[in-house]
């Protein structure tokens, strides 16, 4: 299974988060699927980030049984009217580990992490609409499902970070994106008639040459404004000594983290474009020339990678 961009690692631990890692991606490519690897994978990373890290202490097929079976445990693994499902018991023959020794390291890996049944920054993606817990919210000292609630309510709680998505804008999801559909001046744009050509971004001299010519010209600010959809999830690449948007390392928004992109802020003259941005329950700002979109398929990649790059060679 391919290494994701959020599999950021100490260097010293990465020997020890591939060794686990092997270890939960074989058991989730047989019993389960790719979002329970990928969640076991953005556990791993973050028990190896912790200083110490309890991982360079004990058998690798101890922590991957812990590991999988605490991800298990938050997304009603167990519940044989879920899907997939498999027993506990399973898990434990499958490691080689006992009962004892599994349910003992699941629950030191899930008080480490603060981790319970239906835990936000623990669900599957697939699970996010029907968990509860990511929805219920206190407004006016009131506890409300925040799904019901007026879209003000709801869009204010999204721009504070408190929930994912505004969820009266879900029912759009389905319709073609406004930003693919339409036919843009500029050429190399994505649109639904065209592929991207990313060969710009290889060895395509003349398409680069083209491309560099275009972006010159560019009104960044406006040209982003039209085509990015909100939000979208972005790690932080760059973080210069000198930058005032730079966080203390390790701190939220550092080098290697993910977070989530909520608008576009300000332009500074020094800097570029400044996004606002949320990692976990704190908001911040960070340039755009700092970032990259996580995911290829995301229709914002190729957008924010052209503005990438023609910053850093302006």
């Amino acid at each position: 299974m391919a290494k994701s961009t959020g599999d950021k690692v100490p260097k010293q631990m990465q020997s020890k988060f591939a060794e686990i890692t092997a270890l939960t991606d074989a058991f989730c490519s047989q019993y389960l699927n790719t979002e329970y690897a990928d969640m076991s994978r953005k556990l791993t990373a973050a028990l190896c980030r912790k200083r110490p890290s309890p991982v360079v202490r004990g058998k690798a097929k101890t922590w991957a049984c812990g590991i999988v079976h605490a991800i298990g445990l938050v997304n009603f693994l167990y519940d044989s009217s879920q899907a997939p499902h498999i027993k506990a018991t399973e898990v434990y023959k499958h490691f080689g580990v006992g009962q004892s020794t599994g349910q003992g390291k699941s629950k030191q890996i899930r008080d480490m992490m603060k981790m319970s049944q239906m835990s936000p920054d623990w669900c599957l993606p697939s699970r996010i609409d029907d968990n509860p817990l990511i929805w219920m919210v206190s407004v006016n000292g009131l506890i409300i499902d925040i799904r019901h609630a007026r879209r003000e309510i709801q869009e204010e709680a999204f721009y504070q970070g408190i929930i994912p998505y505004i969820p009266d804008d879900q029912e759009l999801e389905s319709e073609p994106s406004q930003q693919l559909e339409a036919n843009e001046d500029d050429s190399g744009d994505l649109n639904d008639s065209q592929p991207y050509d990313s060969s710009w971004d290889e060895d395509n001299e003349e398409l680069w040459d083209q491309k560099y010519a275009e972006w010159s010209q560019r009104d960044w600010w406006s040209w982003l404004l039209e085509r990015l959809t909100f939000p979208f999830q972005v790690e932080r690449q760059e973080d210069l000594k000198s930058n005032p948007f730079a966080p203390k390392q390790d701190q939220p928004f550092s080098v290697g983290h993910k977070m989530k992109v909520i608008s576009i802020e300000d332009e500074d003259d020094s800097y570029g474009i400044i996004i606002k941005v949320r990692e976990g329950r704190k908001t911040g700002y960070v340039p755009l020339a700092d970032v990259e979109v996580v995911a290829e398929e995301d229709p914002n990649f190729w957008l924010v990678r052209e503005y990438v790059v023609w910053f850093a060679n302006r």
